[in-house]
């Protein structure tokens, strides 16, 4: 004979444990929310490594730059870049 573990707990008085088991609360269930911001792409999670030859006063001049805005030089250029690509577009 199987035992049946919900009568058991429907008759919690014969149970000594039945007074540490509390019913679980029902969660409520979430809507999908009418307006939901439009997805955005996600950033780039990899970056490429690319080797350049500038000459020493223009990679001053970009460190100077980068400093003035609270940039790496590496975001500096990046901005740089991508402000050129889509300028071109």
């Amino acid at each position: 004979m199987r035992k049946s573990f919900t009568d058991q707990m429907k008759n919690r008085q014969n149970n000594p444990a039945a007074q540490f088991v509390t019913e679980p609360e029902a969660q409520p269930i979430r809507q999908p929310e009418a307006e939901q911001q439009p997805r955005r792409k996600p950033p780039e999670a990899k970056s490429r490594r690319m080797q350049i030859l500038i000459r020493p006063s223009l990679y001053e001049a970009l460190k100077a730059a980068a400093d003035e805005e609270y940039l790496s030089v590496n975001e500096l250029i990046n901005e740089i870049l991508t402000d050129a690509i889509k300028k071109e577009r």
